[in-house]
């Protein structure tokens, strides 16, 4: 606000909120007032401001991925990838919740945990050890380079509420990697249902170990998907 008002400079603004939305606070409409450019990350935030006399532009996080390994995966071990990307810890514990479920029928079942800082994992406010045990899971952590992680897992899972696209979920599935989503309204502009990529309800454990074990079951599925 103050290089655009005072300095004259040029200045644009990606803004994004969670799923449920409401009214848009006036300080953050004030702030856009002052920028050159507003981007979402979906037509239905670009819909919500348009509501509110905010113009704006439909724009997706950049991602790059020609350093992505491109798979046609057909068989679901399963190795499933998760990008803890929930502040709030409730996705991460329903993707848990769903992995304990499709291990007591395919016991080889694991899951990778993709952590910028193991600390802040460490910080949340659920220790690790009362995290884990409950859910009976075998954890890995990783760390985020999406290249070397996508070569173990063959399924990724996106936990994250928030209404915008997820750049872990764009490059899983630009890497060909059988991808599950929480339904929200950036997950539903990006996949069909059933053909580029499976949506559940949001935090639905039951209806996730589901889609999981499907995947596992029907090959010709995975490989649509992928």
């Amino acid at each position: 606000v103050v290089v655009s008002r005072f300095f004259g400079k040029r200045a644009s603004l990606f803004y994004y909120a969670d799923q449920i939305i409401g009214k848009i606070p006036f300080t953050h409409r004030k702030t856009m007032s002052f920028c050159n450019n507003v981007f979402v990350g979906t037509r239905y935030l670009q819909r919500e401001l348009a509501g509110q006399n905010v113009a704006s532009e439909v724009m997706l996080p950049p991602v790059t991925v020609n350093s992505l390994p491109v798979r046609n995966i057909t068989e679901v071990q399963p190795h499933i990838l998760l990008k803890q990307n929930d502040t709030t810890n409730a996705g991460t514990i329903c993707v848990m919740k769903a992995v304990a479920m499709v291990k007591q029928k395919y016991p080889r079942t694991e899951l990778s945990v993709m952590i910028e800082n193991f600390e802040d994992w460490l910080d949340s406010d659920i220790e690790t050890e009362q995290f884990v045990q409950p859910f009976d899971c075998t954890i890995s952590f990783v760390p985020e380079k999406f290249h070397e992680d996508f070569k173990k897992a063959d399924v990724f899972i996106n936990c994250s509420p928030s209404e915008t696209v997820p750049q872990a979920l764009l490059a899983a599935m630009a890497s060909g990697l059988p991808s599950i989503s929480f339904e929200t309204y950036g997950a539903r502009e990006i996949i069909e249902n059933g053909v580029n990529g499976l949506l559940i309800r949001l935090n639905d454990h039951n209806q996730l170990s589901d889609k999981i074990i499907k995947l596992i079951e029907e090959p010709a599925l995975t490989e649509t998907i992928s």
